[in-house]
C-alpha cells in the first residue's frame, strides 16, 4: 500500500489553519524556542501544501502569509525565538503610504449596465464588519 504524497488537510490541528487565516489580515507574533519554531513553521507549510493539492476554498488566503523566525538560526536551538506571522509584503505598506501609495476599496461585484428606475428601491450591499470572523466561521474547534 503506497502513503500519499501529502497529508489531508484534516490531519492538521485547527488552530494552524486558524493561525493562517489570522496572519493573512494582519501580523502577529509569538514566542517559542527555536527548534519548536521551525517545527511550527514546517507543519504551517505542509498544511498550505496539502490545501494546494486538494484545492482547498481558503488557500488564495493561506498562500498569502509569510512566516519569519527571528533569529533565523541561533547558536542554541533551545533559544527563545520571535515567530512573525505577517501578510506577504506588508514589510513595505510604510514605505510605500509614505511615498503617497494609497489603497482605494474594490468594489463588491462588478458595475451593472442596468441602472435602476426612480421606482425601484435598490438596497445597499451589505459590508462585512468583521473579515477573519467571516474567514474562520467554518473552522471546527
Amino acid at each position: 500500500m503506497t502513503r500519499p504524497k501529502h497529508a489531508p488537510v484534516e490531519s492538521f490541528g485547527p488552530e494552524l489553519m486558524a493561525s493562517l487565516l489570522k496572519a493573512a489580515t494582519g501580523s502577529f507574533t509569538l514566542q517559542m524556542p527555536w527548534r519548536r519554531a521551525i517545527r511550527l513553521r514546517q507543519r504551517l507549510y505542509r498544511l498550505r501544501t496539502s490545501m494546494l493539492q486538494v484545492k482547498h476554498p481558503k488557500y488564495t488566503l493561506v498562500s498569502r502569509v509569510t512566516i519569519v523566525i527571528d533569529p533565523p538560526m541561533p547558536l542554541d536551538k533551545n533559544t527563545i525565538c520571535t515567530v512573525i506571522f505577517r501578510p506577504n509584503d506588508s514589510e513595505f505598506a510604510s514605505d510605500l503610504t509614505n511615498a503617497g501609495v494609497t489603497l482605494s476599496p474594490e468594489p463588491e461585484h462588478e458595475p451593472e449596465e442596468e441602472k435602476p428606475t426612480p421606482t425601484q428601491n435598490p438596497t445597499p450591499p451589505q459590508h462585512k464588519t468583521n473579515i477573519l470572523e467571516e474567514l474562520l466561521k467554518d473552522i471546527k474547534t
